[in-house]
């Protein structure tokens, strides 16, 4: 059982250790969007003429050719990396704590299970209603549509699904612990 408990510690800390990586890569990561909202925001002057000037693309690759595309791919950009790196926070005091305890089958792990899995829930439908106003709030003349990842639906079902499996563990976790 030592053994076993051991590759649980090691892999949990080695889990906390690449989500905080991820985390902090994240983050600098967002300097760039937040640093173009700035810059397209002091220099009005910005030329988004795909021939001779600045060029941007989409999340999804397609080629944006004017400041308030612009700003709202950024602002979705930016909503993203936000949600996720609150969701890299959750999972890593998760790791961490099992990695500390070892102990991974108890009620807080499993409210933070069901806490990114609600997360995830409301990524599937905020994101892209977030991306249409902000399209509808800088891009006017862009028409957007509406469209849904439902592969987060699919996702928070399963840490849904792992926190129900993870509740029964701390539930024979404390049955056995009373029994000796």
């Amino acid at each position: 059982m030592n053994n076993l408990q051991s590759k649980i510690q090691k892999s949990s800390k080695t889990m906390a250790i690449i989500l905080r990586i991820m985390c902090i890569l994240l983050i600098v990561g967002l300097c760039i969007p937040i640093g173009t909202l700035v810059w397209i925001s002091i220099d009005p002057n910005v030329n988004f003429n795909l021939e001779k000037g600045i060029h941007f693309y989409s999340i999804v690759g397609m080629a944006i050719s004017t400041k308030g595309e612009v700003m709202a791919e950024m602002s979705t950009i930016i909503l993203i990396g936000v949600w996720m790196c609150y969701i890299f926070k959750i999972a890593y005091n998760m790791f961490k704590s099992i990695s500390k305890d070892c102990a991974p089958f108890n009620k807080v792990n499993v409210n933070r299970l069901k806490k990114i899995g609600s997360l995830l829930l409301i990524y599937a439908f905020i994101v892209p209603i977030a991306k249409l106003g902000f399209y509808r709030t800088f891009a006017v003349a862009i028409d957007i549509q509406l469209s849904f990842d439902f592969s987060f639906v699919v996702l928070a079902l399963s840490f849904f699904f792992i926190a129900t499996v993870f509740d029964y563990g701390a539930e024979l976790q404390r049955e056995t612990d009373e029994l000796l």
